[in-house]
């Protein structure tokens, strides 16, 4: 009975990481389930402060927004949130900051590269923008679990860079994105799923620092910090190429 049970076991949790089969479970199992994922990246864990430091995400300041990002500002503007503040973290160089910041709306654009930082200031100068010195652009080189929301804010965004911050954070990350929101506020982010392959999660976690994760954990992490309203579902990469688990979580219900 007990190598029944093993079987089953490991039947349903080949399932989960394929994403064929999605049971609720509880915030004590979404916990051990990502302190055992950040078990396996940490193996994997060097100093990437040159990789990210050459890292400039799609280096584009124009084009268009990615599909969950440009629906959220979209609900936002329903709500009579046309010029608010925002945070984006891990930000990169892509078309979100700059996008809102031309809708007239402040942004933290927060990033652990200083490459990062420094390419945006520069950016910005030839637009002959003042972003930066009237306060409307604030540029913070600071790592994801260490940053500090100086105010409140109207929406949160975090595209492909919460896989690469410390499993073990989410929860704080989640908890202190949603002590920063103002009532109408919105937190938006995403998370990569397994793939069927072993060998090419163990790559993402070795080369880039990701990790991946189930659906039903990120719902459970999300039910733990209390968020009123919240949806997980599953999308696309910009590109159309990869999957991914897309988190749009709102304070009010």
């Amino acid at each position: 009975m007990n190598c029944l049970s093993q079987v089953i076991g490991y039947f349903s949790y080949t399932l989960e990481h394929l994403g064929l089969y999605e049971p609720e479970i509880t915030v004590h199992e979404a916990k051990d389930r990502l302190n055992n994922e950040g078990n396996t990246w940490l193996k994997y864990q060097t100093d990437r402060q040159d990789l990210w430091n050459t890292f400039q995400g799609n280096n584009m300041t124009t084009g268009p927004l990615q599909p969950l990002v440009a629906k959220t500002i979209i609900h936002l503007e329903e709500q009579s949130v046309k010029k608010g503040v925002a945070v984006d973290l891990g930000c990169g160089i892509n078309t979100t900051t700059f996008h809102l910041l031309q809708k007239g709306w402040k942004v933290y654009a927060v990033d652990n590269s200083e490459s990062v930082i420094s390419t945006l200031a520069e950016k910005v100068s030839p637009m002959g923008k003042n972003w930066i010195n009237n306060g409307q652009l604030v540029l913070v080189n600071e790592s994801i679990e260490k940053f500090k929301y100086p105010e409140k804010v109207d929406l949160i965004i975090a595209t492909d860079s919460l896989p690469y911050c410390d499993p073990n954070k989410i929860g704080q990350i989640f908890l202190e994105a949603r002590n920063a929101l103002l009532p109408q506020g919105v937190l938006v982010c995403n998370f990569f799923p397994y793939s069927d392959n072993p060998y090419a999660d163990n790559m993402l976690r070795g080369m880039f620092g990701a990790w991946m994760t189930t659906k039903n954990v990120v719902d459970a992490m999300m039910r733990s910090v209390d968020f009123p309203s919240w949806s997980v579902i599953e999308g696309k990469s910009p590109g159309g190429m990869a999957k991914q688990f897309h988190v749009f979580a709102k304070i009010d219900s």
